[in-house]
């Protein structure tokens, strides 16, 4: 039995935290990691009393022991600070009490308490990196890239990677960046790349279970372009929609679909460009009816702002497109998708955003949907040998025994 503390400044309420956190800790409890989860929990989502009670006894039934912290987000730093400060505390008893050898921590924040707990406890740091974060949010506009936020946050990027006895990638082309920094040149740290994965019994090309509240708009005997997710920062709707406008000149009875929590924005974009909403549909969909609503689409689309932190991005709406059966619509530089797609053919990857550019994406797709079913497999099998979940349980599987074996 390896006892394992697993933190996360993401909570396992939020749709994230069910998709890239739960599916992974419950298939490895199976194998008998036994877990305490230390997480930060939106107030809105703990509100949500009988979510946080159906979730708590689904750990339960899995041997997880679940420890849910509020997290702060005001005032900026100080309230963060805070976080850190009262998770490694709560950690610290989490580690005494439970005999626990093995920290898993998620990004940075958790990154942070666990190194802090390594050096006083003693215990083994798999630092779960989730992508370059500092560059991430330098190149979302949130910080300045000579600010002091980034500049510590780098800091401690560096200390992280050097003391970590694991380094989780979400791609290969991060796997390469990573290796290729000067002090960790020596390799001596071992970099396993988990890409984010994929609940293949819940994605799938079946679908259409029939629960989804959407027959309105009457998308029947349409062509369906589909966006799942968030639209601001690091994302492009606007690049989108104009796609879409081009799109609709080359292809007849097309419609958008666009899920998104982000509603008021998306809607304020199509103001602004004047865009005749009629063919798009913008909805708040349930993260469990996700699959419902891909099994309507015939291509998925992804638009992201290019720059460094991009090599170590992997999309969760990448995998779950293609588990669907849908080919995707991707720009390039976006961790391995160039390579996945080109090499199997389950998608078009546009290399710049002009109207020509667009028209020769279309017509590369137009070729591939020729294909039918054939398509729809491929797209299928690219998930299952990329994408599986089982596979990334796998995985982590190998690096907790080794781990384990170094304890004893």
């Amino acid at each position: 039995m390896i006892e394992v503390l697993y933190i996360s400044y993401d909570g396992l309420l939020e749709p994230l935290g069910s998709s890239q956190i739960v599916p992974y800790l419950k298939g490895l409890s199976k194998k008998g990691i036994k877990y305490s989860i230390l997480s930060y929990e939106k107030q809105a989502d703990l509100s949500k009393n009988d979510d946080v009670i159906k979730l708590e006894k689904e750990l339960v039934s899995h041997g997880i022991k679940w420890k849910r912290l509020m997290y702060h987000k005001t005032p900026p730093v100080i309230s963060t600070f805070f976080d850190v400060v009262y998770g490694c505390l709560i950690s610290f008893g989490l580690i005494k009490n439970n005999g626990i050898k093995i920290i898993h921590a998620r990004s940075y924040v958790a990154g942070l308490i666990a190194l802090l707990l390594k050096k006083v406890c003693k215990v083994r740091f798999i630092f779960d990196m989730r992508g370059f974060w500092a560059d991430e949010r330098v190149e979302g506009g949130i910080w300045k890239k000579k600010s002091l936020l980034y500049r510590t946050a780098k800091y401690f990027e560096k200390k992280f990677l050097c003391n970590s006895d694991n380094i989780i990638s979400l791609t290969h082309a991060g796997k390469a960046e990573i290796e290729n920094l000067p002090f960790l040149r020596n390799g001596t740290t071992d970099i396993t790349v988990i890409p984010t994965c994929v609940d293949l019994k819940k994605f799938n090309l079946e679908g259409g279970s029939g629960l989804i509240p959407f027959n309105e708009q009457n998308i029947n005997n349409k062509f369906v372009f589909i966006y799942i997710g968030s639209i601001s920062t690091w994302y492009m709707p606007h690049e989108m929609v104009d796609f879409f406008s081009v799109v609709q000149k080359h292809i007849e009875k097309v419609h958008f679909m666009v899920l998104t929590k982000e509603k008021i924005l998306f809607e304020d974009i199509l103001k602004t460009k004047k865009f005749n909403s009629r063919t798009i549909s913008i909805l708040n969909a349930r993260h469990d009816l996700i699959s419902d609503y891909l099994s309507l689409g015939k291509a998925g689309v992804a638009f992201y702002k290019s720059g460094y932190s991009r090599k170590a991005c992997c999309p969760t709406k990448f995998g779950e497109y293609l588990a669907c059966g849908l080919p995707v619509i991707i720009n390039s530089g976006i961790g391995d998708c160039d390579e996945i797609v080109i090499n199997e053919r389950v998608g078009v990857v546009i290399n710049d955003f002009s109207a020509r550019e667009y028209e020769r994406a279309i017509e590369e797709l137009k070729g591939l949907l020729s294909e039918g079913d054939a398509l729809r497999e491929r797209c299928r099998e690219t998930a299952e040998n990329y994408f599986s979940l089982e596979m990334g349980v796998e995985r982590y599987w190998d690096i907790y025994k080794r781990l384990g074996k170094e304890i004893q």
